[in-house]
């Protein structure tokens, strides 16, 4: 009946003490050999402890330096997104001036024409020609803004 036991049943037993557990009938000698077998024993744990908590440490060093690394390595990375986010901003108002500047020489380059000059200021500032009459027209443009327009006759 007691092989049909569950595991934990059995353990109660022994945590009670209803299952006595047997004392050995072996016994060591106390002579020389034992001893020195023991303190060999107890040497070798001792190199066994001190290779393990050099191992540890050593895992804990690699560990911190790792860490470094990679935090150095991010805060670089984001050093250098930033870097390119300027260097791309930087190109396109660059792109921006230069579309600015080749608008602004094709103007410098129409008000050195004598005629063109003539009909910027017939057309935006109204002088006229012997002769010539304006009329101005009101119109109405997208932004809702009323405007003049002028209209010449000869």
């Amino acid at each position: 009946m007691i092989f049909k036991r569950s595991f934990y049943e059995i353990k109660n037993f022994v945590k009670r003490g209803f299952i006595v557990k047997k004392k050995s009938n072996v016994t060591t000698l106390n002579n020389e050999y034992t001893q020195g077998m023991k303190v060999e024993e107890q040497e070798k744990y001792r190199e066994l402890i001190f290779l393990r908590r050099r191992l540890g440490m050593f895992t804990f060093l690699s560990l911190i330096i790792f860490s470094f690394i990679a935090i150095q390595l991010k805060i670089n990375y984001d050093k250098a997104v930033k870097a390119n986010m300027v260097r791309e901003d930087i190109l396109r108002k660059c792109k921006d001036l230069k579309k600015e500047e080749k608008r602004l020489k094709k103007a410098e380059n129409l008000l050195k024409d004598e005629d063109y000059v003539a009909k910027l200021a017939r057309s935006k500032y109204y002088y006229s020609k012997d002769g010539e009459q304006i009329y101005i027209f009101p119109k109405f443009e997208q932004d809702g803004v009323w405007t003049e327009i002028s209209r010449k006759e000869n």
